[in-house]
């Protein structure tokens, strides 16, 4: 998570993430999964701010909205797997309470502290 941040993570660590993040144990780190790995180093009632900033930095053309291939470029540098467009606009579905077809950081802060 922390190469999203411009950190150097070993491959060791990496690996280390997965394991612990794969709560399902099959192998791979499924939208929920995804986001608890997020939160669980930050404490969300006093951290809105650090969750900001995060969308601020998954939010590549500054538009306020997380879109489908925003989400594909995070998931990637923050987890090093990939997912494709199609299963991070499914994952944006269902997020977007405002029908607006990506997330909004107030739907981002939410999605975190319901994880």
């Amino acid at each position: 998570m922390l190469c999203g941040f411009g950190c150097d993570v070993s491959p060791k660590v990496v690996q280390a993430v997965m394991r612990s993040s794969d709560k399902s144990g099959d192998g791979e780190i499924d939208f929920e999964e995804f986001l608890a790995a997020i939160t669980s180093k930050i404490k969300l009632n006093d951290c809105k701010a650090d969750i900001h900033a995060m969308f601020d930095k998954f939010d590549r053309n500054k538009d306020g909205l997380l879109s489908a291939e925003e989400l594909v470029v995070a998931w990637s540098e923050t987890l090093r797997t990939k997912i494709t467009v199609k299963e991070a606009a499914a994952l944006i579905q269902q997020a977007d309470t405002d029908g607006k077809g990506a997330i909004t950081v107030n739907e981002f802060i939410t999605m975190c502290q319901t994880v």
